[in-house]
């Protein structure tokens, strides 16, 4: 920030997490990180589990747009936010698909004897 001053008057600084290695084209991928992703493999969430990351998420980006100090931060964390609320979305379709629920009770289909 100029003059050594920071950009925020909260002391907080905005925090978009990547999950993208940085490695070299053609460089190895850290151990690290392939025995992460062989224990999330071993071990999916549960839809309760799943839901409630999400909706951790959410509050988490809820609060960055609350702290934002522009409208294009707010704006970065407004389209992450949306792209949770279409993740839970399709966390619920999925799990009503997996029990076999409809949401429609057969409202307006002719059924024949």
């Amino acid at each position: 920030a100029a003059g050594l001053k920071p950009d925020r008057k909260d002391g907080t600084e905005p925090h978009l997490g990547t999950n993208v290695l940085s490695n070299a084209p053609g460089g190895k991928i850290p151990v690290e990180y392939l025995e992460a992703q062989r224990l999330l493999s071993a071990n999916p969430e549960s839809y309760s589990e799943k839901r409630q990351r999400i909706l951790s998420n959410m509050k988490s980006l809820r609060e960055e747009i609350d702290a934002a100090d522009s409208k294009e931060v707010a704006n970065i964390f407004e389209t992450s936010l949306n792209r949770e609320m279409e993740a839970l979305d399709k966390l619920n379709r999925d799990e009503q698909a997996e029990r076999g629920d409809d949401d429609d009770d057969d409202e307006g289909v002719e059924m024949k004897a």
